[in-house]
């Protein structure tokens, strides 16, 4: 008669046969979690200037190239390599994308913006619903860089409409082809968004606050606050 043998016995002969494979399964694991954690400090030390954009479509690559070198003419050499590097997260979350789509991106943006905002890696953000993002997050500073009170979820008072700020709606963005073959001027593409710089509970968390704090007052040097209520 065969014997049948328990659960325990089984898992205890399969690790038998395979307890070496485990153990190299681990080790590899341990030693590509190295490299993607050096690799994630790397790319924020090499970053003097990070902006999170939160919008629900993805700027066009030649937008994002023209910006970054735009505003690094604004910036400094914060970490001391030789060139001002600007980098831009972009966070897109769409209420009109397919439940299967959403699961897929939407939920990994919104695990990669937690991320960003608790490792203070962004300090400016570029959102297109100021409203809700400020409701979900209260991150919004006041324009002396103060938090916001506890109850305080009123947001036209801590952001600039981009348009608005006569730095930002001049600098050279250029244009760059959709994929329906159409030209997408990239200054009228960001002119309704809004930008706003976040606050830090503990000044400490963010790294060059006051570098940061310098670009953000050049930027929206001029500009005026939309003429909107929460």
């Amino acid at each position: 008669m065969e014997r049948t043998y328990t659960v325990k016995e089984k898992v205890a002969n399969w690790l038998y046969y395979h307890i070496w494979w485990l153990v190299l399964a681990g080790l590899l694991a341990v030693i590509f979690g190295s490299m993607i954690s050096n690799r994630f400090q790397l790319n924020r030390q090499a970053c003097d200037y990070c902006i999170s954009y939160v919008g629900t479509a993805e700027l066009p690559a030649d937008c994002v190239s023209a910006l970054t070198a735009e505003l690094a003419d604004y910036g400094s050499d914060v970490n001391g390599d030789g060139q001002v590097s600007v980098k831009i997260n972009q966070y897109i979350v769409s209420e009109t994308a397919a439940v299967s789509e959403y699961a897929t991106y939407g939920r990994a943006a919104e695990v990669a913006l937690l991320t960003d905002i608790s490792e203070g890696e962004s300090y400016f953000f570029l959102v297109e619903y100021p409203e809700e993002f400020q409701k979900d997050f209260q991150l919004m500073a006041h324009m002396d860089g103060s938090p916001s009170a506890e109850e305080d979820f009123n947001v036209w008072d801590k952001v600039y409409r981009w348009a608005d700020c006569p730095t930002l709606a001049s600098l050279n963005l250029g244009e760059s082809t959709d994929e329906s073959g159409a030209q997408v001027d990239h200054q009228t593409l960001l002119a309704n968004l809004y930008i706003g710089r976040r606050c830090f509970v503990t000044p400490h968390v963010k790294a060059n606050l006051e570098e940061n704090a310098a670009l953000w007052s050049l930027l929206t040097a001029g500009a005026v606050l939309p003429d909107q209520e929460g």
